[in-house]
């Protein structure tokens, strides 16, 4: 291995899992008064010689008078935004430690999501890719083979074996285009998506009035959005900048839009949830009055994570129902699409058989 990809190998980015564990680390860390670059050294022994040249730079760092904050923005490790707010907010207040136990447990939260997500469409996902291996073996091979000799007995077919026929013909003369069209059509796609925002607007407002998409897509957002402020404000961060950051942090842009519109009115004396009225689609009558009510008693700091509790809860019912739905709904479409294959094979050889003895 040469020099540089043993740099590289040394300067690996944390994954979620290993800076939830960093930020719980050197929370104990400092809560024992130990400083902040004696918590860095103990760190890098703790994460080994993998991380140990990027753990060096963030030491040196902190000991030539960088914050906390830029020591992190700056570092190989790859930091999330959430524990670099931390350290933010932690230095200003002076509660480094407590704003780095609350931003770990927003990650971890986050990862657990994203866990009940993936968790959802493995089946789902497993099942439909069966079911595209199991057609593709019976376009591909079973038919081909099948096909001359049905063809030459020149009996009458019946319609549902002249369809898979054509199908099986087609596709295999035409894949290849139909495969570089699918992949084109999704590079064009993803390209839009990334680069234009009218484009990304078009796309999430049709996701969001989506039959099954849109009550995924809605908790889950609200969920990040509402756990998100709630972290930020119970480490200290004043409403609107945790508003604010919200917004920064969140990929769908309807959303992002929408925070940042509530940042604004809030500077100028609105309320949060005046704004969050103003979009209905995005925001639920519900999450709409538990804002107001937090606004009017002055106690966000206990509405904001039962909102977040609330909505993680309908993420998961949503993705159960989600996942009872579908995965029916592919095993019928398969039964019959095999079905439907087995009779288009079946019957010409009834009818052969019904030819020949008559």
């Amino acid at each position: 291995m040469n020099k540089k990809k043993f740099q590289r190998l040394n300067r690996s980015s944390l994954s979620k899992k290993e800076q939830a564990l960093f930020a719980e680390r050197l929370s104990l860390l400092l809560g024992a008064s130990m400083s902040l670059p004696e918590s860095i050294a103990i760190m890098r022994r703790a994460f080994g010689k993998r991380r140990h040249a990027a753990f060096i730079e963030l030491e040196n760092a902190l000991n030539h008078g960088s914050s906390f904050e830029s020591a992190l923005s700056g570092s190989s490790l790859g930091f999330s935004r959430m524990i670099i707010l931390a350290a933010r907010i932690g230095e200003r207040s002076g509660t480094l430690s407590e704003s780095l136990v609350a931003a770990a447990g927003r990650i971890e939260r986050g990862r657990a999501i994203q866990s009940a997500v993936i968790s959802a469409m493995t089946y789902p996902g497993i099942i439909f890719f069966a079911s595209t291996a199991i057609i593709a073996f019976l376009v591909f091979f079973i038919m081909p083979k099948i096909v001359p000799t049905i063809e030459s007995l020149h009996v009458p077919l019946p319609a549902v074996t002249v369809f898979f026929i054509s199908v099986s013909h087609f596709l295999a003369g035409e894949w290849w285009k139909i495969l570089l069209q699918c992949i084109c059509i999704a590079a064009i796609f993803i390209f839009l998506y990334k680069k234009s925002i009218r484009f990304q607007r078009i796309i999430q407002r049709v996701v969001l009035v989506a039959p099954l998409a849109s009550g995924i897509i809605r908790a889950h957002m609200l969920s990040d959005m509402f756990d998100t402020v709630s972290t930020l404000v119970s480490a200290g961060c004043p409403l609107i900048e945790a508003v604010t950051e919200s917004s920064a942090s969140t990929g769908f842009v309807l959303y992002r839009e929408a925070l940042l519109e509530a940042a604004k009115g809030m500077q100028s004396g609105s309320n949060l949830s005046t704004t969050m009225r103003h979009h209905p689609k995005l925001f639920p009558e519900l999450s709409v009055d538990s804002v107001a009510i937090g606004e009017r008693t002055g106690n966000m700091e206990a509405v904001l994570p039962q909102m977040g509790r609330y909505y993680a809860r309908e993420l998961q019912s949503a993705l159960t129902g989600f996942s009872k739905l579908i995965e029916p709904a592919l095993m019928i479409s398969v039964g019959v699409i095999v079905g439907a294959a087995a009779l288009s094979i079946v019957l010409p050889i009834y009818e052969i058989s019904q030819h020949l003895s008559g």
